[in-house]
């Protein structure tokens, strides 16, 4: 029996033909890597604050230009789907972490966090 293989195309063609799996796996996606890229983390990029949404934003449009190119999408529907991505992202961020977690990260992302410095009173 000739076994078949499947190549990355193909799995980007068919993640990206499910809408709803591929914007799930994009907010995802985009959500870690903003996350990584927060002062408090150990990661050595350091993006301030301010910056954040832009950087939410254009990973968003990095997704669009991927779902245009892979998935055969137009240029529209594509742009359309990154503000999704980016929008989704920044307010699952709020809900999840602001509104469920009282403001702190859940202990699931600690390990990515820096430990705290230690204030006069634990000197």
């Amino acid at each position: 029996m000739k076994r078949r293989t499947t190549t990355m195309s193909e799995i980007g063609t068919a993640i990206t033909n499910n809408s709803s799996v591929a914007l799930g796996i994009a907010v995802v996606v985009v959500g870690a890597i903003t996350r990584l890229l927060k002062s408090d983390t150990k990661f050595p990029i350091d993006i301030p604050a301010r910056w954040q949404p832009v950087i939410v934003l254009a990973f968003g449009q990095a997704y669009a230009v991927l779902q245009a190119i892979v998935g055969g999408v137009n240029w529209k529907t594509a742009v359309s789907s990154g503000l999704q991505v980016a929008f989704i992202t920044m307010g699952l961020f709020d809900l999840v972490v602001k509104a469920l977690f009282n403001g702190d990260a859940p202990w699931w992302l600690a390990w990515l966090l820096k430990p705290a410095a230690p204030t006069n009173a634990e000197k």
